[in-house]
């Protein structure tokens, strides 16, 4: 029988422990080489129109799609604004309202330095939102955010990707009228009906326009029989009336410049008022008038 010496022993024991060492550097470089990969972000610069109720609310949908080998070695994504993260999206005035919120709209944590921590469930895409409370009432111009998007996780290389939401806000102007039920105006949709009355005598018709805007407005008047009311079966037979707003009348070649609150809704007094016409011919008298709220 052959016979091992001590230091044989020692020898193998020794081989025995470098390979178990070598072994575990091979297993971890495996590991490493798993969570090798990259990523895209992007932000939709067309709003979402989500069936929530803030009406005035802007959505803007971002989303981080994950390589495959990426999905179960990323625990977040690290969201940094470059305009800090009380309002990341700046416009002509300045910083705006806004923020990011995560897949759900709940609001995210951050970071010590304000960062948002957008977190992984093992999902190759991951879904965030870039919340304006008050988007669609904004000023009009151009409005932008910027952010840095990078990773977090175990051994996930710190590579960052940069995103953008570039959105212009158009001037626009809403309205609607109120009338008493009593004043003989009739309203279908974007249609008005004023019944003036007998003509031989004078008469005053009020109604009320509620307009809402983000930007400067004008009103613009355009009468089809130039502020005369016609005789429908005698055309050359007319009884004038006068257009006022806030009491003030209306010239229909001269645009009237109104004082409205961005955001806020305005009320105007629009009334009509004709000049009695004792010996007027009978008969219906017509004219067509057209309203124009021009947002500028």
């Amino acid at each position: 029988m052959n016979t091992i010496s001590c230091s044989d022993v020692l020898t193998i024991a020794g081989m025995l422990l470098v390979t178990a060492f070598t072994s575990s550097v091979v297993a971890s470089d495996i590991n490493e080489a798993q969570c090798e990969g990259s990523f895209q972000v992007n932000i939709n610069d067309v709003p979402y129109k989500l069936k929530v109720a803030q009406p005035d609310t802007l959505w803007f949908q971002g989303k981080v799609e994950l390589d495959n080998r990426l999905v179960n070695c990323v625990n977040g994504i690290v969201i940094k604004p470059s305009n800090g993260w009380q309002q990341v999206v700046t416009g002509p005035q300045g910083k705006v309202n806004s923020t990011v919120l995560n897949a759900q709209r709940k609001s995210l944590n951050r970071t010590p330095q304000g960062d948002f921590l957008l977190p992984n469930r093992g999902g190759k895409q991951v879904d965030f939102w870039v919340q304006v409370p008050e988007g669609k009432i904004m000023q009009p111009g151009n409005y932008r955010a910027d952010f840095e998007l990078s990773l977090f996780g175990k051994q996930v290389d710190a590579v960052v990707k940069n995103a953008s939401l570039d959105y212009t806000i158009k001037p626009f102007v809403r309205a609607r009228i109120e009338a008493k039920s009593s004043s003989r105006i009739s309203v279908s949709g974007a249609r008005i009906t004023v019944d003036m009355g007998n003509l031989t005598n004078q008469n005053h018709r009020a109604l009320d326009i509620i307009v809402i805007s983000n930007a400067s407005v004008k009103l613009e008047l355009n009468s089809l029989n130039n502020g005369h009311l016609v005789n429908t079966r005698k055309p050359t037979h007319k009884v004038p009336y006068t257009t006022s707003l806030q009491g003030q009348n209306i010239d229909l070649d001269s645009p009237i410049f109104l004082n409205t609150r961005r955001g806020n809704q305005t009320r105007f007094n629009m009334a009509f008022e004709n000049k009695a016409v004792p010996g007027a011919t009978a008969g219906q008298y017509e004219d067509e008038m057209t309203v124009s709220l021009i947002a500028y």
